[in-house]
């Protein structure tokens, strides 16, 4: 035999001509380990027991479904009973009667900490190429941000994309006005050069 079958639909498959090769020829297979009748009850258990897993989990399928109705249901009269609550009470601390609470104000997003190998990867004279890291210790920082240490408008300064090796230098930008690159999210490169 090349390969013993592994799933249970050949394994039945295969079940089937032993137990009639075993029975039809003892004469050839003569003292086996597991006689074929053994060998058909426990063919017989088996299917017995895969009926009932079929049942057991069409049963489940459909127990859960019921749960998750049941679950949708109740927060949605949740809900809606804790909105009109917090509509008609006088205080919020009246909402802490129902176990409820009041709504939390909008909290400011948590500094995503400091960026690793931030390094100037090519320099000119008015310009710098930037690569970084993310940082270690944020596991959801916002989006790259770039602010201006100086008024775009008044300097001239804007974001470039990013230029290959053989691109020429930017131009000399005016002296010590430089846009504050604040890098926050995930590795990234970005040059910053003088506006054309």
């Amino acid at each position: 035999m090349a390969r013993f079958p592994i799933r249970e639909s050949d394994l039945i498959a295969l079940a089937h001509p032993m137990i009639a090769g075993f029975t039809t020829h003892p004469d050839i297979f003569i003292h086996p380990p597991c006689p074929a009748t053994q060998l058909q009850g426990l063919l017989a258990d088996f299917l017995t027991d895969h009926d009932e897993t079929n049942l057991a989990d069409t049963c489940a399928i459909e127990a859960h479904a019921k749960k998750t109705d049941s679950q949708e249901k109740l927060a949605a009269g949740m809900t809606t009973l804790l909105r009109h609550a917090e509509s008609i009470v006088a205080s919020p601390e009246q909402l802490d009667l129902i176990g409820g609470s009041s709504r939390s104000s909008p909290a400011a997003l948590q500094a995503p900490g400091q960026c690793r190998a931030l390094e100037a990867v090519r320099q000119g004279s008015g310009w710098v190429f930037l690569d970084w890291n993310e940082p270690a210790a944020a596991a959801n920082p916002p989006p790259i941000k770039s602010s201006a240490v100086n008024s775009p408008a008044a300097t001239g300064y804007r974001s470039a994309p990013p230029s290959t090796p053989n691109s020429p230098s930017p131009p000399n930008p005016p002296a010590n006005h430089w846009n504050l690159l604040v890098p926050t999210r995930r590795v990234g490169t970005q040059c910053w050069r003088a506006a054309a």
